[in-house]
């Protein structure tokens, strides 16, 4: 009865290994993905700012519009210019 019992078990342990194995390997990738994505969201939000940085000095007026003409961004200059609120409407249409 032993002997036939050592065999499964050492099969079922296999096979046990096996999936832990594969296991930790998927959450290595997971883990280095997850890093990467962190990474590029950072240089994303640095490149964001320096961006924002630059149009809010700029002395023209720059107003930036989505694909539907709605107003999407305004620099300070033209806020002090007109009677804009202090934060950006995002439903105002610049032009039909």
């Amino acid at each position: 009865m032993r002997a036939q019992l050592l065999p499964r078990l050492a099969a079922k342990f296999a096979l046990f290994s096996f999936c832990s194995l594969l296991t930790l390997v998927a959450l290595y990738r997971l883990l280095r993905e997850q890093r990467r994505l962190h990474e590029l969201n950072a240089a994303s939000r640095r490149s964001l700012h320096q961006a924002a940085s630059a149009l809010s000095a700029i002395e023209e007026r720059v107003l930036v519009s989505d694909g539907q003409g709605r107003l999407a961004y305004l620099n300070p200059r033209p806020r002090r210019c007109s009677a804009w609120p202090a934060r950006t409407p995002r439903a105002a249409t610049c032009w039909t």
